[in-house]
């Protein structure tokens, strides 16, 4: 199990800055992209700054959305869930985290994905493609 820790800083409009760290996943990481060998996987970690105690995640393949979510925070900002995936086209994807716009506690691809707060880059396990 490896860390990636990062320092993110928001965009005058999200009103703050967020830290990410200790994004964990339950595969072998030593930098991005995070290597994915199942359709199930866990992240935790923390992030300070924002103004709801949850927020959202999108896991896509490039060509449709494997999953997406909303993460519920601790009171200490700390977070740990698991995601479970469809099985992607191809070997490259991305995890997305994004805050809710209109802060209505529901996930709305289309206002929601205009306020990320970070992403990091994917790579799954060729067992894991969905071939035709």
């Amino acid at each position: 199990m490896s860390f990636l820790v990062s320092q993110l800083e928001s965009s005058e409009n999200t009103g703050g800055i967020f830290y990410i760290t200790k994004i964990v996943l339950n595969t072998t990481i030593d930098e991005q992209p995070a290597d994915i060998s199942q359709l199930e996987f866990e992240i935790s970690g923390k992030i300070d700054g924002l103004k709801q105690d949850y927020f959202f995640y999108l896991v896509e393949d490039g060509h449709g959305f494997l999953a997406d979510g909303k993460i519920v925070l601790q009171k200490n900002g700390e977070f740990k869930t698991k995601i479970s995936i469809k099985p992607p086209t191809n070997n490259f994807g991305q995890i997305t985290f994004y805050s809710d716009v209109n802060q209505n506690g529901e996930f709305d691809i289309e206002m929601d994905t205009q306020q990320k707060i970070y992403s990091y880059d994917l790579v799954f396990d060729k067992p894991l493609i969905l071939t035709n």
